[in-house]
């Protein structure tokens, strides 16, 4: 039987917006909490650290669809790229779950009625940006038909929704393909409208090949586990 999260948003993560500084527990490689650090050390560091992962299933007929958020371009890292559906970073001594339900709320507009499924925690260590990133990444599982235009999402985050069959995706990163057209929402000041766009690897955050073959094989396993536990 799956876990279903049932816990309600907790304070808003925008720290600097607030003026405040803001910390995270910082763990060793095995994810032990090992001590606290501000975010800006922590990347700087590269230090270990807790995020959470919210991936976006659109179920179909043959396999899902996967939504990934497009992230704003002036977004300081990786503006205009793919990313996951939703996520962001566990302050420091704050639950997952509640975590979790916060950048639902933020980024999609999900209240605590959500239903959620935890998945396992997964270890990412990935060169971006002329930096090393090293986060353990809690990912949760979210399968729902509702239309990407019924999202509410954080526009100052977040321009648009695309999606695309995980089969696809997966040739995609193992460069059987090189270009996939998605189709999803885009808000252009404000107000939802369809888009289409043909995207690369290169138009996805960047990580090694492995990871997102990796990614691929996790969601199919837990759409699997989602399909038969219904």
């Amino acid at each position: 039987m799956w876990p279903v999260e049932a816990v309600g948003p907790s304070e808003s993560e925008d720290r600097a917006s607030q003026g405040r500084v803001e910390w995270l527990d910082v763990l060793d490689a095995a994810g032990h909490v090992v001590g606290q650090a501000e975010r800006e050390a922590v990347h700087r560091q590269e230090l270990w650290h807790r995020t959470v992962h919210v991936w976006v299933l659109r179920p179909a007929h043959r396999e899902p669809r996967v939504v990934f958020q497009w992230r704003t371009a002036g977004r300081r890292e990786f503006g205009g790229l793919l990313d996951v559906t939703c996520g962001g970073h566990v302050s420091a001594g704050e639950p997952v779950q509640a975590a979790m339900r916060r950048e639902l709320a933020e980024e999609l507009g999900l209240g605590p009625q959500a239903r959620v499924h935890a998945l396992a925690p997964v270890a990412i260590e990935a060169a971006r940006a002329g930096h090393t990133v090293r986060e353990w990444a809690h990912e949760f599982l979210h399968v729902s038909r509702r239309p990407l235009a019924g999202y509410r999402v954080a526009l100052e985050e977040v321009q648009g929704l695309l999606a695309a069959p995980l089969g696809a995706l997966e040739a995609l990163w193992r460069g059987e393909v090189d270009v996939l057209r998605m189709a999803g929402t885009h808000w252009p000041g404000g107000r939802p409208e369809p888009v289409a766009r043909d995207v690369t690897r290169a138009d996805f955050v960047p990580a090694p090949a492995i990871h997102y073959a990796a990614l691929g094989q996790r969601l199919r396993t837990a759409y699997a586990a989602w399909g038969a536990s219904r």
